[in-house]
């Protein structure tokens, strides 16, 4: 599925087959406790050390996360590119701007779904789950955290402005 992503996104056919290549001859062990598994090939995927498996992952991330359907989302931010992106003048300003749809954000191989209402993140996460399921990707229920930020209190309380982290994955 990531090979067909690549070539749909541009990516030359010989620079996929390079990649295709990596995992040629690998192979990789399961340590535990209390000791470690045979040898065993590995088919697919690319060392969890290689500097291009955060990169393919959000290549394919991104894939999953364009085939849900926008509407979901209730973030907006307007942007302009055609100024210092310091000017906030100019920002304020309502020609020549554009709205975009905020569903995500990303860091490495960490990604966050983001929007206003407990509702809105519901209906996210089951659109994630089915897209996700799509692209034969499962989500990891104990690797899920929800995080909640309230942002109606205007002021500045540091007892109120740490953001509350809820575990899904624990009982």
């Amino acid at each position: 599925m990531l090979w067909k992503l690549l070539r749909r996104y541009g990516c030359p056919q010989t620079f996929t087959r390079v990649l295709r290549s990596f995992p040629d001859g690998m192979t990789a062990r399961v340590c535990r406790g209390d000791g470690c598994s045979e040898s065993f090939s590995v088919v697919h995927g690319v060392k969890q050390c290689c500097v291009l498996a955060p990169t393919l992952f959000t290549i394919f991330l991104a894939a999953v996360l364009k085939s849900m359907p926008e509407e979901l989302s209730d973030l907006y931010i307007r942007t302009r590119s055609d100024c210092d992106p310091f000017n906030l003048r100019r920002l304020r300003a309502n020609t020549r701007t554009h709205t975009l749809v905020v569903k995500e954000l990303h860091f490495a191989d960490d990604s966050a779904l983001v929007t206003h209402s407990l509702k809105g993140m519901q209906d996210l996460v089951i659109a994630f789950a089915e897209a996700s399921k799509k692209f034969g990707l499962t989500n990891n229920i104990k690797k899920t955290e929800v995080l909640i930020k309230d942002t109606r209190d205007t002021n500045i309380n540091p007892q109120r402005s740490t953001p509350e982290l809820y575990p899904i994955g624990e009982s």
